[in-house]
């Protein structure tokens, strides 16, 4: 055993036993004793020579120290205080707190100037804002191994984590989605908590030694940056789902004082194939980038590994609906939506509770059945079995947007934004209610803000150029349909936004040569006979454009109940075939 009044010591051996708990073996347990967070911690390991030790197995390290060397640690630290400056973070604490009580004095007089407008019209990264919920964000958790496809293994499992805390008590308890969760990652905490308004910040590590999984999370308080618990979990693979169980409820437990009795994780029971599991976190990743086709070979191979793992099902009754759905266009939709529906439907006999199912049902009635009643029924049961479910609120805001209910649609849009104010997805949505508001403008305004942060997000740049086009704005519509085009390697969809674009600015013969594109495109692949429709559209002729919705309606395709609210649409609404169609697809 080495010598612990020897600071600093380090060994490359295996460490010695934990006797009578003399020794804290992560850097969660150190920051929980020393009442700091971990990234404290290793600065003052670094800079101020905190005795901390090290051993490795092969690639893998670990950290360790004494608890009697910290307790002398901090006793010389403690009889040579900086009066002048403060000592460590300290200080720092004090010079935040001082700035952002100035800040505050400045935001107050700002907001009463400018505050009401921006915040209405143009949200930037959506703040909460007042709520009686606390507040948690999850840090992407670091990798410790070196492994092929560790970190990808790492962010999985983190944003199962998110997933997992988020449906504990969404009532009292709100988890910050996995988007901004990644987006958010880096921030200093007093940031978190300046910028979303985060009261909680868990941090965390994972090692995976073959089929052995070692997780150790740490919670800092965002008020003081203090920890405030911390704790190691090792698991067989195979019980990764209960290991995960285990951390949300122990993260629960040490904020219960301000939840409600029973706001507890109900343990699963469940073991699982690691390789199934390690798909399926993969085909999660995926589908957040919307790489959709990764994400369902993804959770294709989960379910080859374990045909009754119900999140992969879900999943892949996510990702089969959205192949057969604009701006994909990868499957016609009576090939996609059968398989859509029959893995949700298989995965709620398995799971009831899983929202992203209901989420995939509720769209198929409504786009695809024409079913409004039962699309709201199963939008309201999602919300109800999973309240924290973004996907949840911002594809029931849509139900409402083609409604023409604007004020429910952005009160969805508001939901989702307080669970995931980083989205860039969500961030759009906004500018497209703001598109079909017909308030062009703050469209183009929100739209530009999203470009800003991601420069390359189709989405933002199509409700910015449909902006624009209906401004008769067309040389800069038409310039954004164009990169848009080169971004999507003319995919039918930025034909037809091009091709609109082009007829409505007078230019009759180059919509009519991307009317042949179009044509030409359905002899490789599925061309919805809606983007026809648009094409039409802005030529002028209004017959066709009436032959080519009426092919959409056989087709069942996402986007024709959209043109109930669809500003291009205008010029059809005196005729009494369209209003028959938008009364047949459910929208009026």
């Amino acid at each position: 055993m080495p010598d612990p009044s020897v600071p600093g010591k380090k060994l490359d051996s295996v460490p010695p036993q934990n006797q009578d708990g003399e020794l804290l073996e992560s850097w969660g347990e150190i920051a929980n004793f020393l009442g700091r967070d971990a990234r404290t911690v290793q600065r003052w390991e670094r800079e101020l020579g905190l005795p901390i030790h090290r051993v490795k197995t092969g690639k893998q390290g670990q950290v360790y120290a004494y608890r009697v060397e910290l307790e002398n640690w901090r006793k010389q630290r403690d009889e040579k205080p900086d009066t002048k400056t403060g000592s460590g973070d300290e200080a720092e604490e004090d010079v935040w707190w001082k700035w952002r009580g100035w800040k505050w004095v400045v935001g107050v007089i700002v907001l009463l100037g400018v505050g009401i407008v921006i915040g209405i019209l143009l949200p930037p990264k959506q703040k909460p804002g007042a709520t009686n919920k606390i507040l948690l964000f999850v840090r992407p958790f670091e990798s410790q191994g070196t492994a092929d496809g560790e970190k990808e293994f790492v962010s999985g499992l983190t944003n199962e984590l998110i997933t997992q805390l988020g449906k504990v008590n969404p009532a009292r308890l709100g988890v910050f989605a996995p988007t901004t969760s990644a987006e958010l990652g880096n921030e200093p905490i007093h940031q978190l908590q300046h910028e979303i308004g985060t009261n909680y910040v868990l941090e965390g590590s994972v090692r995976r030694v073959k089929d052995e999984v070692r997780i150790n999370v740490s919670l800092v308080s965002a008020e003081d940056q203090k920890t405030v618990w911390a704790n190691s979990y090792t698991t067989d693979m195979k019980d990764v789902l209960k290991a995960q169980d285990e951390v949300s409820g122990d993260v629960v437990r040490r904020i219960q004082g301000t939840l409600p009795q029973g706001a507890d994780v109900v343990a699963s029971k469940r073991s699982l194939d690691p390789e199934a599991y390690e798909a399926y976190l993969s085909g999660r990743l995926y589908w957040l980038d919307r790489d959709i086709q990764r994400s369902r070979a993804a959770y294709e191979k989960a379910l080859s590994k374990d045909p009754q793992f119900a999140p992969a099902l879900a999943g892949l009754a996510m990702t089969m609906l959205l192949l057969g759905q604009s701006p994909n266009d990868l499957m016609h939709p009576k090939e996609a939506v059968p398989q859509a529906r029959a893995a949700a439907k298989k995965a709620l006999e398995l799971d009831p509770t899983l929202g992203d199912a209901y989420c995939v049902l509720a769209n198929i009635a409504q786009n695809y059945d024409y079913d409004r009643a039962e699309a709201e029924r199963l939008y309201k049961k999602a919300v109800e079995v999973d309240p924290s479910n973004v996907t949840a609120h911002e594809w029931y805001g849509y139900y409402f947007l083609v409604l023409n209910k604007m004020p429910e649609a952005e009160k969805e849009l508001k939901q989702a934004l307080q669970l995931d104010p980083a989205a860039a997805l969500l961030n759009t949505q906004a500018a497209e209610i703001q598109y079909y508001r017909r308030d062009f403008d703050v469209a183009i305004a929100q739209a530009e803000r999203v470009l800003r942060d991601n420069p390359n997000f189709v989405y933002a740049r199509i409700w910015r150029g449909c902006a624009m086009r209906e401004k008769k704005m067309y040389p800069e519509a038409l310039k954004e349909f164009a990169l848009l085009r080169q971004q999507t390697n003319d995919s039918p969809a930025s034909l037809a936004l091009y091709g609109n674009a082009l007829g409505l600015s007078g230019d009759k013969a180059g919509a009519m040569k991307v009317l042949q594109e179009l044509e030409k495109a359905k002899q490789k692949r599925f061309v919805p006979a809606i983007y026809i429709a648009g094409v039409y559209l802005g030529i002028g002729d209004l017959p066709q454009v009436m032959v080519a919705m009426k092919q959409a309606y056989e087709e069942r395709y996402d986007r024709l109940i959209y043109m109930n609210v669809e500003p291009m649409a205008d010029a059809l609404r005196g005729r009494a075939d369209f209003g028959e169609l938008m009364t047949e697809v459910g929208v009026r």
